[in-house]
């Protein structure tokens, strides 16, 4: 199983995929067995923790027996001498996938009940800023560094970008994004306001950025109050409520 069937996984559960990506996940699910077999797995798996350890201190407990339970379970197989009873045979693909949810499960616990950080947040995509045969040197260099995450190099290309293009919403906004990056907040805190201000279709992705410089400051309550602000319609709905759930 790869890593990235899991993440597909939850965010399917999550209805964090659009549309398209939703239709080709369903079609997998009706094609490829051992991605459906995987994937009902993983649903009952996720399933059992949330409706089994509902308080903190039977999820302490049970990360706290993870390892010994996949020893139990997985490591003893090897010694095992011949059963009279009645035992359950597995395919050993079967095998691979219980030992890899399990392995998983104690990751996503421990992700999952530890205070989120800035650093689980602030992926971003590709930027592309310059338009077919578009020779804005400026330009160009602000999409390189951003995509490369040479941050400081990006906050000065774009700075000098919303000075000669200063109603550009989305310069403003990789200016402040590249500003918490630097850990420049109050200038970014500032980018952030006129954004907001503005209206634009940037609006609530510009709260949602505002809010994790919040948390990269330590600040629950801030982040707490920008995220409560994004409504439902808003595209970074999902993951804003996700993350205040695990701020609360």
């Amino acid at each position: 199983m790869e890593e990235q069937n899991y993440i597909q996984f939850e965010a399917y559960l999550f209805e964090e995929l659009t549309q398209e990506e939703t239709n080709a996940f369903e079609l997998q699910l009706q094609n490829d067995k051992e991605f459906q077999e995987s994937f009902e797995t993983y649903k009952e798996f996720s399933s059992f923790l949330e409706n089994k350890y509902k308080n903190e201190s039977a999820r302490n407990d049970f990360k706290e027996n993870l390892k010994n339970i996949s020893e139990k379970h997985f490591g003893t197989r090897k010694t095992e001498t011949k059963i009279e009873t009645k035992v359950v045979r597995f395919k050993a693909w079967q095998y691979a996938i219980a030992a890899s949810v399990l392995l998983l499960i104690g990751v996503t616990i421990f992700q999952q009940f530890s205070t989120p950080s800035f650093g689980d947040y602030n992926q971003y995509d590709t930027v592309s800023l310059t338009l077919r045969g578009d020779q804005d040197e400026l330009i160009q260099k602000a999409e390189t560094a951003f995509n490369v995450r040479d941050f400081k190099n990006a906050e000065l290309y774009f700075d000098n970008l919303t000075d000669v293009y200063s109603e550009n919403i989305e310069y403003q906004l990789y200016h402040a994004i590249s500003l918490v990056e630097l850990d420049f907040f109050d200038e970014a805190d500032a980018v952030f306001g006129r954004i907001s201000e503005a209206n634009s279709v940037y609006r609530y992705e510009t709260v949602w950025r505002h809010a994790l410089s919040k948390l990269k400051q330590e600040d629950v309550a801030g982040c707490s109050a920008l995220l409560e602000i994004i409504p439902q319609e808003a595209e970074v709905y999902k993951k804003a409520q996700k993350l205040l759930k695990k701020l609360n």
